[in-house]
């Protein structure tokens, strides 16, 4: 399928057995040394990738549904993708469904909160700590660089102070 043409939008429904579903939503993204990385890292987070997400807490706090929506964003040397996937009772898919177009229609115009913002942000800012907290995690960090092409400083450029430079026009 041509990337952008409507062929390479569907929808694949995989019938089975037992009273549960699963949504799987992908998408291409940037690869990690573009420069909107830490904006699609950022907006996945927003989307489902933190427990508070819109999408998560209007499932579970107004609809019931118990369990949660995750995020993903993968991004390699070449390319990336962003997922949305979530479990949950076959006859809560169609509601799960509109709740994710309505947020994701709603990021796209007004943007996140503040407060969703900010979380993205702190999560974001955690997840670089962690990942050079200790020899084995920098060698590991440091190995992903490596294999995305990336030099060591390309961490020190993505996550300059204040605290990630992104504003929500980025997402």
């Amino acid at each position: 399928d041509r990337e952008g043409s409507e062929d390479s939008k569907r929808v694949i429904l995989i019938p089975r057995p037992g009273s549960d579903s699963r949504i799987l939503l992908l998408d291409r993204a940037p690869p990690r040394g573009h420069d909107d990385h830490l904006p699609f890292s950022m907006l996945n987070r927003i989307l489902g990738g933190m427990f508070s997400s819109k999408v998560n807490m209007i499932l579970r706090e107004e609809y019931g549904n118990t369990y949660g929506v995750h995020g993903v964003y993968d991004a390699h040397s070449e390319d990336g993708e962003i997922e949305i996937v979530l479990n949950l009772a076959s006859k809560n898919v169609g509601l799960a469904l509109r709740t994710i177009v309505e947020q994701m229609t709603r990021l796209h115009d007004d943007g996140p909160t503040e407060e969703e913002l900010e979380m993205a942000r702190a999560l974001e800012l955690g997840r670089l700590y962690e990942s050079i907290d200790g020899s084995h995690d920098t060698s590991e960090t440091l190995a992903e660089l490596f294999t995305s092409g990336l030099e060591p400083s390309h961490l020190e450029k993505q996550h300059s102070a204040p605290c990630f430079p992104v504003d929500w026009k980025q997402l």
